[in-house]
Formats: structure tokens, sequence, C-alpha cells
């Protein structure tokens, strides 16, 4: 479930532990909050025979459905550029975890990886012809590049030490930001040619940190990302060449999950502030400036996701009786909560802002 475990309690209990920072059914709509328009919400959530499937909903909480029309329990579920299929992996009875693609318009099933080993957190190119995805073939993470059209795969980069995971693809497609480790050094930013199949690392810190996963501006010239050393993490953005790195967090907080605003002016982030035992959402200036509380203090917030149009924001909050999604306007206002506690509610993405004729499922 992308970079958080969670566990059900089939007695009704639900835990869930955050790892660094990514439903019955017919949902009710509690609010309204601000929306996009077309913008559409992905959610993961228990809501049905307490099966963790994914679900989709109008960005002011109403026509929940689910997303798959077979029912099975999936994992890191990716919509497609075009909004016309989705992407996931998921286990069948007696088999190790593969690589699907199903189209949203007629149902078809597409089985992309016929691995022994698992397979997990497949990205889209940003044209939708091609993916990258994260293999243990041969008992190490390998990130492998397979395209779509004439089903031909290869490997990212010819690195033979690496232990290699967390693609993701520049803006332009042209290259893909990643993690790379060995057994002397702990996950550092790396960056690929994607034409040339070379890679390697752009991080040159040295001390005893760890690195999280990348996230490309908007304009593909810069990355950011957090790095954890000791109980503190702080946000990092540097040029994708590795160049003019700057901490944008100096407090003793644990910060995780930032995200670009659309249009790249802003960073969306969670932190857990030093004196502070529950995670909280926080706004900052792209340069690191400005920073605000947007919501939390007595439950924990725990994933966040940007309207298309940068005026809104949606998040989970972790409320006594599980967690829920809200979105809250930027320009002012309450938090709406979206999700009516059917379920728990967890990995909320904004996705199809084009979105195809119907879904697969209405209920």
């Amino acid at each position: 479930m992308g970079h958080r475990t969670l566990a059900a309690c089939r007695g009704g209990c639900i835990r869930v532990a955050l790892v660094l920072g990514l439903a019955g059914l017919g949902g009710i709509a509690v609010g309204s909050g601000g929306k996009a328009e077309g913008d559409d919400l992905l959610f993961m959530s228990n809501r049905s025979e307490n099966r963790f499937e994914y679900y989709r909903m109008s960005a002011d909480g109403r026509n929940v459905r689910r997303v798959l029309a077979e029912r099975r329990e999936v994992e890191s579920m990716r919509w497609s550029p075009d909004g016309a299929s989705v992407l996931y992996a998921a286990a069948r009875p007696g088999e190790h975890q593969n690589l699907y693609l199903t189209s949203t318009l007629d149902g078809k099933t597409r089985q992309l990886t016929h691995d022994k080993m698992p397979c997990m957190d497949a990205v889209w190119a940003p044209d939708g012809k091609s993916i990258a995805f994260v293999s243990l073939r041969g008992g190490v993470r390998r990130i492998y590049l397979l395209d779509l059209v004439d089903g031909r795969e290869r490997r990212l980069t010819q690195s033979e030490r690496d232990d290699e995971f967390g693609p993701r693809f520049s803006p332009d497609g042209r290259s893909v930001a990643y993690l790379a480790a060995t057994d002397k050094l702990a996950a550092r930013v790396a960056v690929a040619d994607v034409a040339a199949g070379k890679g390697g690392l752009v991080s040159q810190v040295t001390e005893r940190s760890i690195e999280t996963q990348p996230a490309w501006s908007p304009d593909g010239t810069r990355l950011l990302f957090s790095t954890k050393k000791g109980e503190g993490s702080q946000l990092v953005l540097m040029q994708a060449d590795g160049s003019a790195r700057k901490a944008l967090t100096t407090t003793e907080a644990r910060n995780s999950q930032a995200q670009w605003s659309p249009d790249g002016s802003q960073i969306l982030f969670l932190s857990v502030p030093g004196n502070s035992a529950r995670q909280s959402l926080f706004l900052m200036n792209a340069d690191g400036t400005g920073v605000r509380k947007l919501h939390g203090g007595s439950n924990d917030v725990m994933d966040a996701a940007w309207s298309s149009d940068g005026r809104s924001v949606y998040f989970v909050e972790h409320l006594p009786t599980g967690g829920q999604v809200f979105g809250l306007d930027l320009s002012g206002g309450e938090p709406r909560r979206l999700s009516g506690g059917e379920g728990f509610d967890v990995n909320v993405q904004v996705c199809c802002s084009k979105p195809p004729a119907r879904l697969l499922s209405s209920r």
C-alpha cells in the first residue's frame, strides 16, 4: 500500500503504521470540499467484507464506486495518464505478486509480468506508453522498463551492485529518478537516462542518513525528498544533477511525503514536530519560506494530495473510528469530511481529470 503498512484486525480493530512516506459499497457524502472541475479521488478502503480494495469518488464525496469488478486486494494502483486504464500489483492464489493492467472501459485485464518473485511500485511514463517497475528477480530489487505497445522489457540501468527501488519518471519522460543502496551505503537519490540506460547516484552525501523517494518539480529541473538522520527527517531540494542541494526544514521534526503544487510554487508535506506525537499537514513556499500548518492536532494526518488546479488539498485523517477522507479549500474555510465512515480509508490520490465514460463497477 505504497509507503505505509496497514494491518486489519479481523475482530474490528485496525492498526496503521506509517513508514516514511502513498469502503461498504456506495458511499455517503458527508460534506463537499473545494474541488477542481473534473477531478476524482482514488483511495483504498476496507468498507466491503474487511477487504482492502480501491475505490473512486467525486471530489465532493459523492458517487463512490469500486474500481475493479474482480474482488481482490491490490496494491499501488495508479490511473493511466488518459484515464482509460489502471495499473496495479496483485497476487493471485498460489502465485507471487505481479503487475496487471485493467481497462476501465470494457473491464479487460492484461497480466503484464509473470515473475516468480514479487513485482511492485509500477509507475506510468507521462505518455502512457510504458511503465517502470521494481522486481525482486535474482533476490535484489531492480528497476525495469516495459513498453506497453510492443511488450519489450529491459532493465533501467546495468548496475550490478545497487539495490534499486522507488522509480519516478521526469515530466518529459526522458529520465527516471529512483533510490539506490548498497551494503555500505543506505538509500540515496539516483537518476537514470531512459534512452541511454545509464544511471547513478546524484546525491553525494556520505553521512549516515537515509534518503526517501524523490519527487520531480513540474518543470523537471529539481528533485524534492526527505532525508532521515537519527530521530528527525528533513526536506531537501536539489537540482536533478545533485547540485545546489538545500535543506528546506531545519527543525527536530519528522518531515515526509513532500509534494509539489501543480505550478511548482508550493510544497505540501506531513510533519511530526519534535514536541508532538501526532502527524499534521503543512504547506510552505518552494524555497522553504512561509511554513504554515493546514490541519492536525488531536489525530494523525496520514496522506495528502493536491487538487489538479492547486486550489484545494485532500487528506486522510485517522479518526478514532478509522481513516476518513477530507477536503480543504486553501482560500479559507474548515476541512470538509468526504467519506462517511463506512470503513477505514487510506492512500488518497487525485486521479482522472479526464475520466473515462464509465467505471467497471457501480457498486
